[in-house]
């Protein structure tokens, strides 16, 4: 399977192309800047000499020129080559043995001969409406019944007040052929694309489309011809030209530019004339063809030549469309019930995770909970053992304590009953503030009591000097300085407590 394809703010993707005869994959990573190859292989199916299907009854497969693809090209074989491709060796195993090297979304592109596409112009409007368009429009131009068919869509570009939309149709056939080769090999693809479109992607990477005027653009393989005939930068048509069994290559030429005629007269009742029409022929290294020199002699203007191998593999440029951003908004002609029987099997798979992790945990639970209650007893057990062994031990410890506090509390003389009656004292006033009584609790408190004359302001004089003595941690009126009747001159009464830091002893 497919590892994971993201990492570190990184996104990885892989593509796929199968053909009879060999399969081809790319890796690319994104990091959001650039895009990087970090794999690809190319591997030929081979067959021994026993085992060599007849000439005559395999006609030669469409091959791509590059070494690699991050797209899948992957069309089933006919019902004529069902046998002999049955001498080949098994290419879903070796699929398997590939597909452990892939990283990311797996992309599979389709070759154009096993499409339908169809460059329209829609009104702009939100998805919802724009997916009704769309099957109303596949319905107009399907040979086929809709319910036979898997089709997707493909904005392109915002075009004066509405948008080039491409739409795309393949027969659910060919969709399901890919799907049970894909199964068979253990690899599930997150989109199905087309090959076209990672062609035209790698040429606006590579600069070859240029921002204004008419561009015909023709990508020449044995099978037939890729034409993309764009408006600057937005494709207007996509076509195949296939070359039929029996067909020369000078008849097939003379075929395709009577299309080009039929296109470019069409385009131009729609859009208008455009006189910076151009061409370009892409070919692959040492083909013979003469297709561009039948455009010139029959438009009236040069047609430039190119070779394929100057551009990367048709499969980077799928790849190159999985990472690019709005990669959910491009083409996917994934059936929906592939889409559905995938949706499932992820779910069953993490039903089951789910279910072997709840399992495991409640077996953990248990044990725990069996474990927890034995070992909490034999815990208990010994600490009970060992408290009527310290019982006698920790008593002569706390006793020889106590001891030591009252030994300690009766030896320091810093909170004795003298040294509080010598700062009581030295709050007194010269005059006017008489002790009667004091009463001295060891640790806790001291208790004065006495009388003021002539005025109260002696008394709260006193208090006031004792809140700042630092033998006291603070004082209180226990009886608030009241008249005494009787007298000849004013004499107040007050009792006042104070007590000792908590460090004292």
């Amino acid at each position: 399977m497919p590892k994971t394809g993201r990492a570190m703010g990184r996104t990885y993707a892989t593509g796929l192309v199968i053909q009879r005869e060999s399969l081809q994959w790319t890796t690319v990573l994104s990091d959001g800047a650039r895009i990087e190859v970090t794999g690809r292989a190319q591997v030929a199916l081979q067959a021994t000499e026993s085992e060599q299907p007849a000439p005559a009854a395999i006609p030669p497969a469409e091959t791509d020129p590059a070494p690699t693809a991050l797209a899948a090209a992957a069309a089933p074989p006919t019902e004529t080559e069902a046998g002999a491709a049955a001498g080949w060796k098994d290419r879903a195993a070796l699929l398997r043995e590939q597909a452990r090297s892939f990283r990311g979304a797996l992309a599979v592109g389709l070759a154009s001969d096993q499409l339908l596409m169809r460059v329209v112009r829609l009104p702009a409007t939100d998805a919802a409406e724009l997916a009704g368009m769309v099957e109303l429009q596949f319905d107009k131009i399907s040979p086929f019944p809709v319910d036979q068919m898997v089709f997707s869509r493909e904005v392109l570009a915002r075009v004066d007040s509405g948008n080039a939309v491409l739409i795309v149709g393949v027969k659910a056939d060919v969709a399901g052929a890919v799907e049970n080769e894909m199964n068979a090999a253990g690899a599930t693809p997150g989109r199905i694309d087309a090959s076209v479109m990672a062609w035209w992607q790698l040429m606006l990477d590579a600069g070859e489309i240029r921002e204004e005027g008419r561009q015909v653009i023709l990508i020449r393989r044995p099978a037939g011809v890729d034409l993309i005939v764009a408006q600057g930068r937005i494709p207007a048509v996509f076509r195949f030209l296939g070359q039929g069994p029996g067909v020369g290559n000078e008849e097939f030429e003379f075929e395709v530019i009577e299309e080009i005629g039929y296109t470019l007269m069409s385009l131009e009742l729609e859009q208008g004339p455009d006189q910076r029409t151009s061409f370009t022929v892409w070919r692959e290294d040492g083909a013979a063809d003469t297709l561009a020199e039948k455009i010139e002699a029959a438009r009236g203007c040069r047609a430039e030549t190119k070779a394929l191998s100057g551009l990367p593999p048709v499969s980077e440029g799928l790849a190159r469309r999985e990472v690019l951003p709005g990669v959910e908004r491009r083409l996917d002609l994934t059936p929906a019930s592939w889409r559905r029987a995938s949706q499932a099997r992820r779910l069953k798979h993490r039903m089951l995770l789910a279910a072997e992790a709840l399992i495991g945990v409640w077996i953990l639970g248990v044990l725990a909970v069996m474990g927890g209650s034995y070992l909490d007893g034999r815990r208990l057990a010994h600490l009970r053992e060992q408290a009527v062994e310290l019982c006698a031990p920790a008593q002569e410890v706390r006793d020889m304590r106590e001891r030591l506090r009252h030994v300690n509390r009766y030896m320091d003389w810093q909170y004795s009953a003298i040294e509080c009656l010598r700062e009581v004292t030295g709050a007194l006033p010269q005059t006017g503030v008489d002790l009667m009584s004091l009463t001295f609790k060891k640790g806790e408190s001291l208790r004065v009591s006495g009388e003021a004359s002539p005025a109260v302001e002696l008394v709260y004089d006193l208090k006031n000097k004792l809140d700042a003595s630092r033998l006291f941690a603070g004082n209180t009126f226990t009886r608030a300085p009241a008249a005494i009747s009787g007298r000849p001159k004013p004499t107040f009464s007050f009792e006042i407590d104070m007590k000792f830091p908590e460090h004292a002893p």
